[in-house]
C-alpha cells in the first residue's frame, strides 16, 4: 500500500523541516554531489559534518569537471547561507573560498578543463552562479 496523497499533508514549514532531516540523514556518498546532505545538516544545525564529502566536491570543481558549475551553486550557498555557522569550520570554509575564486565561471577565461558551456541548463546556471559573486571576485560576505 503506498502513501501518496493529492494535497500537500502539514504546513510548509513541517514540509521543509521534514525534507531536510531526511536529506541530512541521507549518505554523504562522494564526487559531486555527496556534501548535497551537509547543507540540510548546517540547514538544522545537525553536526558534525562529513568534512571529507566537501572536501570530495571541492576536489571534483577544482579538476573542472563537466558539471562543477552544479556543484558551485552548492558551494556558494553554503558560503552565503552557513559562512557564519560553527559546524563550518575556518578551514572548510577558507578551501570553499579558495575553490570558488579559482573556478572558470565562463568559457573566455584562462585555464583548461573539461566543462560544457553551450547548454541551455549550464548557461542559466553559470549567469546565475556568476552573478552572486562580488565583482572583484575577492571576498565573501556570509549572511
Amino acid at each position: 500500500m503506498t502513501s501518496s496523497w493529492y494535497e500537500p499533508q502539514g504546513t510548509y514549514e513541517e514540509r521543509r523541516r521534514a525534507f531536510l532531516a531526511y536529506a541530512a540523514t541521507s549518505p554523504c556518498g562522494r564526487g559531486r554531489t555527496g556534501f548535497f546532505s551537509q547543507i540540510a545538516r548546517m540547514a538544522l544545525d545537525r553536526g558534525p559534518l562529513d568534512a571529507e564529502s566537501i572536501r570530495d566536491a571541492l576536489a571534483f570543481v577544482d579538476a573542472r569537471h563537466d558539471c562543477s558549475d552544479f556543484t558551485v551553486a552548492g558551494l556558494l550557498r553554503i558560503l552565503y547561507q552557513f559562512g557564519a555557522n560553527p559546524l563550518l569550520t575556518a578551514d572548510l570554509r577558507g578551501a570553499i573560498q579558495r575553490t570558488l575564486l579559482g573556478f572558470k565561471y565562463w568559457i573566455d577565461e584562462p585555464g583548461r578543463e573539461l566543462m560544457c558551456f553551450w547548454s541551455e541548463n549550464h548557461q542559466i546556471t553559470d549567469y546565475a552562479i556568476s552573478g552572486e559573486q562580488r565583482l572583484d571576485r575577492q571576498e565573501f560576505a556570509p549572511q
